[in-house]
């Protein structure tokens, strides 16, 4: 009889402990602040990456390395379009060619509905990527719905 009480309360224990952990996720949306409006958080592994990470939250694109703050120069209804420098603060367009940034370099392009995606409940990080990975939340994106 003493171990119903006990089996009871082990199993309670992990309910709350998957219920704070899912809350922590929803009302959070993982850690950090959310970009300044007109920025986003993206992978700065360079122009070369092609993992097209980026998220509305800091945290880590999906080749493990921290994402960048850095200002949406440009938008369309697929991608957003920053600055493709690692060490580059750049805040505007080329005013000679849209197409680059002030500092002369390209644009680079990250998705706005990745092929993968955080999925996690009431998340607000909006992390996107080509590649699969972690979500700021620390959590395993998931593919696209398509």
């Amino acid at each position: 009889m003493k171990r119903l009480p006990f089996a009871a309360s082990i199993t309670f224990a992990l309910f709350a402990a998957v219920a704070l952990f899912a809350a922590g996720c929803a009302t959070t949306g993982g850690a950090g602040a959310k970009a300044p409006e007109g920025s986003r958080y993206v992978c700065n592994c360079g122009p070369d990456c092609k993992c097209g990470s980026n998220a509305a939250k800091p945290g880590n694109c999906a080749c493990g390395k921290p994402m960048a703050l850095k200002k949406v120069l440009a938008q369309d209804a697929a991608n957003y379009y920053v600055c493709a420098c690692t060490d580059c603060t750049c805040d505007a367009l080329n005013p000679k060619n849209p197409k680059q940034c002030s500092c002369g370099k390209e644009l680079k392009a990250f998705p706005k509905k990745g092929a993968y995606t955080c999925a996690c409940p009431g998340c607000d990080c909006d992390m996107q990527a080509n590649n699969p990975g972690k979500c700021t939340c620390g959590n395993d994106m998931k593919p696209q719905k398509k």
